[in-house]
């Protein structure tokens, strides 16, 4: 068992460090802004990374006090986007499966 070690005075690592704490979130707006592209062609990448993203929060923050809960967003995508992008519901289960 290794212990946290004190962060570098290196600021470059630092802030790589706060990056890295927030990709999950990242990763999972990106995929509520565009559903679309967890059904594109070859988009084993991006359901892997959603998948991912889900394991570490399923909460993620908008803004100071306010939570969006991001399982049942995703399995609201269908009602929820844009007309132009049919979600299909089975399709997102099969993400979450």
């Amino acid at each position: 068992m290794s212990y946290a070690q004190p962060v570098d005075k290196n600021l470059e690592l630092f802030n790589d460090l706060s990056y890295l704490d927030n990709i999950g979130t990242w990763i999972i707006y990106l995929y509520l802004i565009f559903p679309m592209k967890l059904f594109e062609e070859n988009s084993d990448q991006a359901k892997n990374q959603l998948i991912a993203a889900l394991k570490d929060r399923t909460v993620v923050v908008i803004f100071r006090d306010e939570l969006i809960d991001a399982m049942y967003e995703y399995k609201n995508l269908k009602k929820n986007s844009i007309n132009d992008y049919k979600i299909n519901t089975s399709q997102i289960n099969k993400i979450f499966k």
